[in-house]
This record gives C-alpha cells, sequence and structure tokens, in this order.
C-alpha cells in the first residue's frame, strides 16, 4: 500500500499549519513536518548560526533531514508544511518521494491578498512589513504532482477536511 506525502503550500498567514495541524487529528497516521516550527527551534537555540540575510539554509537542511528519517525510518504518511519550495526545490522533493511508494498530493493555499492582509494585521506572528512583503511577492506555480487542490476560500478548506477518504484510499485518483 502506498503512503501519503501531501505538502502545504501558499503565501504567509494562508493557515498551512492550522490545515495541517486539524488533519493529523484526523487521521493520527499523518507526521506533520512544519518548516516554520523549524525555523522558531533555531531561532530560539541557534540564533547564531542563523544567517543575517539570504537563505534559512540550516533551516532547510533540518527540514531535509526529518523528512528523510520519516521516510526511511517510519510507516507514516507525511505532510510537510510550510516548505514554500520553488519549481526546482520541489521537484527534488519530489524525487525522494518514488512514485511506487508514495501517493503525493499538493494543496496550493491560494487565498485573495485581501484576506492574508487582513490576518497579518491581526496577527503577531511575524514582523508586519516581512509578511506584507511576502503577500504581495512571487506565487506559487504548481505541478508534476499525483493530486493537486487549490485552496481559495474558507469553505474550501473545510470541504476537504470534510471528504478526505478519496485520499486516504491511497490508490484512488483524487477527487473529480
Amino acid at each position: 500500500m502506498r503512503r501519503v506525502v501531501l505538502l502545504t503550500v501558499g503565501k504567509t498567514h494562508a493557515g498551512k499549519s492550522s490545515f495541517a495541524d486539524r488533519l493529523s487529528r484526523l487521521y493520527p497516521s499523518f507526521l506533520v513536518i512544519d518548516q516554520d516550527v523549524h525555523a522558531r527551534f533555531l531561532n530560539t537555540h541557534y540564533q547564531k548560526l542563523l544567517p543575517l540575510d539570504g537563505p534559512n539554509r540550516l533551516k532547510h537542511q533540518l527540514t531535509d533531514t526529518i523528512v528523510e528519517h520519516a521516510r526511511l525510518q517510519s510507516d507514516l504518511d507525511l505532510i510537510v508544511c510550510n516548505a514554500n519550495l520553488t519549481k526546482k526545490q520541489r521537484i527534488r522533493l519530489l524525487q525522494q518521494f518514488p512514485k511506487d511508494q508514495f501517493r503525493t498530493i499538493l494543496v496550493h493555499f491560494d487565498l485573495a491578498e485581501e484576506v492574508l492582509l487582513a490576518r497579518v494585521a491581526a496577527s503577531q506572528k511575524i514582523g508586519r512589513k516581512s509578511a506584507v512583503q511576502k503577500i504581495t511577492g512571487r506565487s506559487c506555480p504548481v505541478n508534476d504532482w499525483n493530486v493537486l487542490n487549490r485552496i481559495r476560500t474558507q469553505t474550501d478548506i473545510e470541504s476537504f477536511l470534510q471528504d478526505t477518504a478519496w485520499f486516504m484510499n491511497k490508490e484512488s485518483k483524487g477527487p473529480v
């Protein structure tokens, strides 16, 4: 039976972590690997090792190590959360999961910019200027997945969480 790998991508404050946590409570076979958690851990315990500017390679290496361990040393289904990867990085991630062993599902959080900006205004999670830059910046093109789901509204999230049987049936092709 193939295991499921679900990757959540999207701009900051889109609800990726909340979605992953809710899904893992519905299905205990899921392990959430949340890159935001890794970033907070490194910022708390290893701040001196973090770059002053540019990509946080240590965070990415930590995530890669955890993904590899979970893939090789467990039989859990995985939710890789907040790893907003470029197309090249997504292809590299996909290559870690052979299609005969894993079923890959991408959930792209594509909420309206005004919704995200309102969430930033109500949140103290990260600096407002940084969050606004992340929201008004690049988009997230997607491809090369067994199944792609685009989330545009809270209703889409609720529908996905209520009708999860299609992806837990590991041989299913996904929703129509």
